[in-house]
C-alpha cells in the first residue's frame, strides 16, 4: 500500500473514523482497545501519515483495525477502490458530512432510551476494608495481652532475683538464725596433777640417693654418599664404645678419631670392639673403614644399634660418626 497521495490518505482516515462511530467508540476507549496512544490514533484520523515511518503507520493500523474487527486488507482494497477527490473542497464536503453522520450517531444514543433501575434496597455488606481493620485490632488485642503477660513474668522474676539477693547479703536472714553456745563436756574431769603425754621428738626423713645419670645414646642417620655413611651420635658418657658384629671373614684396617689415625690390621674375628675417651667439646668424630659390608650383621655405639644400610652395595665401605657429648 502507498502512503505517499495524501488525498488517498484522508480516504483511508475518514474511512476508519466512520468504522469507529458506528460502534459507538470513543478516541479513549479505542486507545485502551488498541493499544495506541491517542495522540497516534489523532494523527491517523485526520490523515497525518508523513508523520510516521511506514513501518509503524502500518502496525497502528492493523491494531486499529483489529480493535475494530475489521480486515486491514479489507480496508487496503477499499481505499485503492475509490475515486481520488477532484479538489480540496470535496474534501471538505466529505469531511462535514462525516461530523454529520458523528453528530446524528451521538443523538441516536441520546435520546436511546435509559434502563430502568432496579429499586430494591441492596443489602450491605460488609467490605474488604472494614474486615481488614477488624483483623488488624484483634492481632493488636491478642499482641497487647502476650505483651502484658511477658511483662508481669519478667517482674515477678526481678522481685524473686531481689528477694533471693537481699538474704544472701550479711545481716540477711542467714544471720539471724540464733547460735548456740559451744558447753564443755562436763563428764570430762580435770586433773591438776596430770602430766601430758610426752611426744616423741620428730625425726628427719631420710633423703634419698640422687639417681646415677643415665646411659643416654642417641644415634640418627645423617646421609649416604656412595659408599660413605655419616651418622650423628648424642651421648651423655665420656666414652664412645664401637662393637661391630660381622659372619665371615672380614677386616678393619683403618680407624681416624679426632685426627688421630691407628691402623688394624686384619681382623678375622666374629666381633670387633674398640673404645675412646670423648675430649666432650662437642668436636668428636670418629671414621672406621670394613672390607667387606654384606658380611657385617650389626653395629653398635654404647650398646645402642646403627642404622646403617648394606643392600645394593659391595666391597670397602667407609663409616663416618660425629659425636655429641
Amino acid at each position: 500500500m502507498d502512503f505517499s497521495n495524501e488525498s488517498r490518505n484522508l480516504q483511508i482516515a475518514d474511512y476508519l473514523q466512520t468504522l469507529r462511530l458506528e460502534q459507538n467508540l470513543t478516541l479513549e476507549q479505542l486507545s485502551h482497545l488498541s493499544q495506541v496512544p491517542i495522540v497516534h490514533l489523532t494523527s491517523i484520523e485526520e490523515g497525518r501519515f508523513a508523520r510516521f515511518d511506514e513501518f509503524y503507520l502500518k502496525m497502528y493500523l492493523k491494531r486499529y483495525t483489529q480493535a475494530l474487527e475489521v480486515d486491514l486488507e479489507q480496508l487496503y482494497a477499499y481505499a485503492s477502490s475509490q475515486p481520488l477527490p477532484d479538489s480540496a473542497e470535496q474534501n471538505k464536503k466529505k469531511k462535514k458530512e462525516t461530523e454529520r453522520k458523528m453528530t446524528q450517531t451521538q443523538a441516536n444514543i441520546s435520546a436511546a432510551p435509559k434502563p430502568v433501575e432496579n429499586k430494591r434496597p441492596k443489602r450491605k455488606r460488609p467490605t474488604v476494608k472494614s474486615a481488614n481493620i477488624a483483623r488488624i485490632e484483634a492481632r493488636s488485642k491478642i499482641g497487647k495481652t502476650i505483651i502484658g503477660l511477658v511483662f508481669v513474668i519478667l517482674l515477678i522474676v526481678i522481685v524473686v532475683f531481689f528477694v533471693n539477693l537481699i538474704r544472701d547479703l550479711p545481716g540477711g536472714d542467714a544471720y539471724n538464725e540464733p547460735t548456740t553456745p559451744i558447753l564443755d563436756n562436763p563428764h570430762v574431769v580435770t586433773r591438776p596433777n596430770e602430766v601430758e603425754d610426752e611426744t616423741e621428738p620428730e625425726t628427719e626423713p631420710e633423703t634419698e640417693p640422687e639417681p646415677e645419670p643415665e646411659d643416654l645414646t642417641r644415634v640418627d642417620f645423617y646421609e649416604r654418599i656412595s659408599s660413605i655413611q655419616t651418622f650423628n651420635v648424642t651421648t651423655s658418657l665420656d666414652e664412645f664404645i664401637l662393637r661391630i658384629e660381622h659372619s665371615g671373614d672380614n677386616w678393619i684396617d683403618f680407624i681416624n678419631f679426632n685426627d688421630d689415625s691407628d691402623t688394624v690390621n686384619a681382623t678375622y674375628s666374629d666381633t670387633f670392639e674398640r673404645e675412646f675417651e670423648l675430649e666432650g667439646d662437642g668436636n668428636d668424630r670418629l671414621q672406621i673403614r670394613v672390607g667387606a659390608i654384606h658380611s657385617i650383621e650389626a653395629i653398635y655405639v654404647n650398646d645402642v644399634a646403627v642404622p646403617f644400610e648394606s643392600d645394593g652395595l659391595n666391597g670397602p665401605h667407609i663409616f663416618i660418626f660425629y659425636v655429641e657429648s
